[in-house]
């Protein structure tokens, strides 16, 4: 648990505005030492850009890749033309995030801690989902791919009928055998259709092709992966509720130091890989479907994701402990 003192001080961190000096300097001092309280500004940021300052994420994120990993990966992504005035983020907002990263009941799985997260939303600031639309529209083919409106369903039995090694029959296969809904969640409950421009086609989308985004770039279903795609996700479009969970499920691994060093660890391998790879929020799934995983990542350009630990990693610690 975060006592009092430390949890007002990551409020009070997470209401300025560090530079991209500092927060590279920051994280260098972090590997350097290996102190948990070290890297609390750099944490705080995440907190910051997730959930008020949507146009500074990748700026941050790859100011703490620098100085966390040496170096920083990826073209230019200039989000200044989406910067407002700051964003507040008031008592209510921080009394509903410490319940999150400090819950008084573990979260039962999965989709009950994507819901907590998710909830975070109704306490922001009321710019914030129109600062966060002028953001995702600046990353790469985020404009190209939403002109098009909402993505069209996915079918199962289109996928049923896929040839045995292809994309859309891993698809299928991963989505048959665990009992996975074809979309993470369903897009017409959630009314996404009511958010902005591009945040409605770009929630859509995610929920649609988040476990095609698995297969394609090497990330496996386990709670470690979960992370790296996440932070994948969030490189290549904004993803907004991937910003919102990396700060979560970071800010809540300063309690572990060795926790801690494996999750960013994870979060930014997986972010330079998101940064590094070419867009894929504009690819048509359906027109390489059937052909073998190889090959479409070799149109792609796409390198699967090299893991710095093996996936089931929190996994095997579970079952040990």
């Amino acid at each position: 648990m975060f006592d009092k003192s430390e949890r007002a001080r990551i409020e009070v961190m997470a209401s300025t505005r560090l530079t991209r000096s500092e927060v590279t300097e920051l994280a260098a001092d972090y590997v350097s030492s290996g102190s948990a309280q070290a890297v609390q500004p750099c944490v705080a940021q995440l907190v910051r850009v997730a959930f008020a300052a949507p146009w500074d994420i990748v700026e941050i994120f790859d100011a703490f890749e620098r100085g966390y990993l040496g170096s920083a990966a990826g073209l230019p992504i200039d989000l200044s033309a989406a910067r407002r005035a700051p964003l507040k983020l008031d008592r209510t907002f921080w009394d509903a995030f410490w319940s999150v990263v400090d819950p008084a009941e573990p979260s039962r799985d999965a989709l009950d801690f994507t819901a907590r997260v998710a909830s975070l939303g109704q306490f922001l600031d009321p710019n914030f989902v129109l600062a966060a639309a002028d953001a995702s529209i600046l990353y790469p083919d985020v404009h190209s791919a939403a002109v098009s409106g909402e993505p069209d369903y996915f079918q199962i039995s289109e996928l049923s009928r896929s040839p045995v090694g292809s994309l859309a029959n891993e698809f299928y296969r991963m989505i048959t055998q665990n009992g996975f809904d074809l979309e993470v969640l369903d897009r017409e409950q959630l009314g996404l259709k009511h958010l902005p421009y591009p945040l409605d086609f770009i929630n859509a989308k995610m929920l649609q092709i988040h476990d095609v985004w698995h297969i394609v770039a090497g990330y496996e279903t386990t709670s470690l992966h979960e992370v790296g795609v996440s932070a994948f996700q969030l490189a290549q479009c904004g993803h907004s509720y991937s910003a919102k969970f990396l700060a979560v499920v970071v800010t809540s691994a300063l309690r572990s130091p060795e926790g801690l060093k494996v999750l960013l660890d994870v979060v930014f391998t997986a972010w330079r890989h998101g940064r590094s790879s070419p867009p894929l929020i504009s690819v048509d799934w359906r027109e390489i479907w059937s052909r073998p995983l190889k090959e479409v990542r070799a149109e792609l350009g796409l390198q699967p994701y090299e893991s710095p630990y093996p996936a089931d990693l929190v996994e095997r610690i579970r079952a040990a402990s």
